[in-house]
């Protein structure tokens, strides 16, 4: 990993009709940028337990940048089987386990729709189990969509809402 913060993609709350700046942006967009830097999967750990939590009328949330859902991988082997992305290191897989098990919901605002529709659906499933919904909203036009989902496709959208592993 680079070590360069990019102050694009940053993160604000609106609360009580204040803007405020979360001081945190995206750390990854791909698998390729965080496979095997365990560095940079620890400092994402310390960036979601220390900015990317929040709490509105006892509704705790938790937000994933876009390609940071990539934390998470697929075992194409087991039916896309979704597994944390370091098996070995537990303690972090524990850490972002407890993560997820203090969220109600899980944000993931995305710019464009990423590949392989099949492994998000999965990894979706798995963020909003145990009763957690998970929401996520992508900013590209639909003549952009056609390029990165089949047309007819279910997953053809480019909001994703999802409850209890189920959309």
């Amino acid at each position: 990993s680079s070590g360069f913060i990019d102050n694009s993609n940053c993160l604000y709350l609106v609360q009580g009709g204040n803007v405020i700046n979360l001081f945190t942006n995206q750390h990854f967009a791909s698998s390729d940028e965080i496979q095997n830097d365990e560095d940079l999967a620890e400092r994402f750990m310390l960036e979601l337990e220390q900015r990317r939590r929040f709490e509105i009328d006892g509704i705790r949330y938790l937000v994933l940048q876009c390609g940071e859902i990539n934390i998470l991988s697929n075992i194409q082997s087991e039916a896309n089987k979704v597994v944390f992305r370091f098996p070995n290191r537990p303690d972090l897989a524990a850490r972002f386990e407890n993560l997820l098990a203090e969220s109600d919901v899980i944000l993931n605002p995305i710019h464009t729709p990423m590949g392989n529709q099949g492994k998000m659906h999965k990894r979706r499933e798995y963020l909003s189990a145990q009763n957690r919904y998970y929401f996520s909203c992508c900013n590209t036009k639909p003549a952009d969509r056609k390029n990165n989902i089949p047309e007819g496709s279910l997953l053809n959208k480019l909001q994703y809402a999802y409850h209890n592993g189920e959309p």
